[in-house]
Formats: structure tokens, sequence, C-alpha cells
């Protein structure tokens, strides 16, 4: 009976060693994973918010960004802080290239940015001008709305 007993005790022994080794491989592995994946995210960062150094053919051009409305305008805006800023609606967004503005018109201030998002009524701008004028000094405002 000791015997029978010895034995079981050595079975549930063993098996908790066998469980908590699982357990730290399970978290070791979820640990590794989620590094992983954070350090591709912020590598390939796909909406410039973590100014990840740019890898030409890899991560340099993101062509879907600046389509992707009103946050990602406004963080790229913070990170400019431009000088001359552009807001509205999509007549702004379209209409107004800021490469082109800065060829065209040379005593414009620079940086400059974009920031009309399509559909943006005065609310919208009201309430993207306070936070980008909380983080930013521009010299010049540009607003379109129809």
């Amino acid at each position: 009976m000791a015997a029978m007993n010895n034995t079981a005790e050595t079975t549930a022994s063993a098996d908790r060693q066998s469980f908590s080794r699982y357990l730290v491989a399970l978290i070791v592995c979820s640990a590794l994973f989620l590094t992983l994946a954070g350090s591709l995210a912020w590598l390939v960062d796909p909406y410039y918010v973590h100014s990840s150094p740019r890898i030409e053919g890899f991560n340099k051009i993101k062509p879907h960004a600046q389509d992707l409305g009103n946050e990602t305008k406004i963080t790229l805006a913070i990170r400019r802080n431009p000088a001359t800023l552009l807001i509205g609606n999509s007549r702004i967004d379209i209409g107004f290239d800021p490469d082109m503005l800065a060829t065209e018109i040379p005593s414009i201030p620079r940086p400059i940015s974009n920031v009309g998002v399509p559909g943006m009524g005065v609310p919208g701008v009201r309430q993207t001008l306070s936070r980008l004028l909380s983080e930013t000094s521009p010299r010049h405002i540009y607003i379109g709305l129809v």
C-alpha cells in the first residue's frame, strides 16, 4: 500500500512539474510573440504614428495613410509642426497639394500641412484646429469649407 502511495505521489509531482513547464513555455512564447508583433508594427508604421525609420522598398511609401482620415493627418501635422496649415473639407484635401504650393508659391512659409478631410464641417474644423493649435504654432492657416 505504501508503494502505491509513493507511485501516486511521484506521478502527481511529475504532473505538476510538467504543467509548470508548460505554463512557463506558454508565457515565454506569448511574450515573444507579442514582442515580435509589436516590433513589426512599429517598424512598418502604416499610419505614421511611431516615427520609425523609413527603409526604401519596405516601409518608406505608405500610399493609403493619407486617405485614412483625420487622425492620421493630425498626427502628421503635429509631428511636422507646420508654418502653414490647410484645413477644411474635400476642397482643401483634394485641391491643395502642399508640395505643389511650396514649389509654385516660394513666399509661402514651410513646412505646409494639409489636414483637409472630405465631409468635414465647421464643428470638425473647429475641433481639429483646436487640437492642432494646442500642439503646433502655424503662422498661416487657410480654412476651406463650402
